[in-house]
């Protein structure tokens, strides 16, 4: 999926990820990006790494996130 400024992002939800033993980083990583979001919109100011990642502002500071974490909720036009 291609992610462009503008568009409007959320988290994933948890069960979209597989487990996979020796996950408890990336189990932590997701919980403090759920702190954060709290259900939140967030919006992308920037691509990075060829779409790969996205620069997001959420609660007025900017977070780099894998896009593996975000779904689009509404895209720019």
């Amino acid at each position: 999926m291609q992610f462009k400024v503008g568009d409007l992002v959320t988290l994933k939800d948890k069960d979209d990820f597989p487990t996979l033993p020796g996950a408890l980083t990336a189990l932590k990583f997701y919980q403090r990006l759920e702190g954060e979001f709290r259900g939140k919109v967030g919006i992308v100011i920037s691509t990075l790494n060829d779409n790969q990642s996205v620069l997001v502002m959420i609660n007025n500071y900017r977070q780099p996130l894998n896009i593996k974490f975000l779904k689009v909720i509404s895209e720019s036009r």
